[in-house]
């Protein structure tokens, strides 16, 4: 049984790691031109935080919905990357 469970951790932790990855992709983008610094100024929260909360994915829905507005996520990309 431990196995599965390690399975579905890892299977959690992947999609996790996807969901930062997209994020921070999307900030290297030059048309964007967000970084956690000018990311963080929209949340009124510091660049260590914005850092922290894109590490911990720690995300009300609200503030996902402004992140893929700002960051110009395509409906596509969001569907990619809210199912992993």
């Amino acid at each position: 049984m431990p196995a599965v469970y390690l399975g579905i951790n890892g299977d959690k932790e992947k999609r996790r790691k996807k969901f930062r990855e997209s994020i921070k992709g999307k900030m290297g983008e030059k048309d964007t031109h967000y970084n956690q610094c000018t990311l963080g100024a929209e949340f009124d929260i510091t660049q260590p935080a914005m850092g922290k909360k894109i590490e911990k994915l720690q995300f009300s829905y609200e503030e996902l919905v402004k992140i893929f507005k700002l960051l110009k996520f395509s409906d596509e990309e969001i569907l990619k990357t809210m199912k992993g």
